[in-house]
């Protein structure tokens, strides 16, 4: 038999509990979320709940506290899904220089004027 034939006969008879498996892969997609911007340790403080150090978007950082490391990580992977998403000058002004300088809509002289322009006005932001 083939595997999708397999597989929605599994979950027609109850073999399989598909909404189990998209909560399971919800949560790993989660987990790797955090693991690839979570740089904060994560810890069970003295009162039973999860607790970990964020940066907000003015740069401070915060303590976040949850009752369970999966309410946790998930809101964890809800923030850093909101701040990738977020578009700056600073993570599209070098490919958008250099793809100017590539296709030929800019000369060197212009290139270097932009890029110190960028230093002195938007770097810092």
């Amino acid at each position: 038999m083939r595997r999708d034939v397999l597989l929605s006969y599994a979950a027609s008879t109850g073999i399989i509990d598909m909404d189990a498996i998209e909560l399971a892969v919800e949560e790993m997609k989660n987990n790797e979320i955090v693991e690839k911007y979570h740089s904060y340790a994560i810890w069970k403080n003295e009162k039973g709940l999860w607790c970990t150090h964020i940066r907000d978007e003015e740069g401070n950082v915060k303590i976040r506290r949850r009752k369970t490391q999966r309410e946790l990580i998930s809101y964890l992977a809800k923030h850093y899904k909101h701040v990738v998403n977020i578009v700056r000058i600073n993570n599209v002004f070098e490919q958008w220089i250099n793809e100017k300088i590539q296709y030929g809509e800019i000369r060197r002289q212009s290139y270097d004027r932009y890029v110190n322009d960028y230093k002195r006005f938007f770097q810092r932001i």
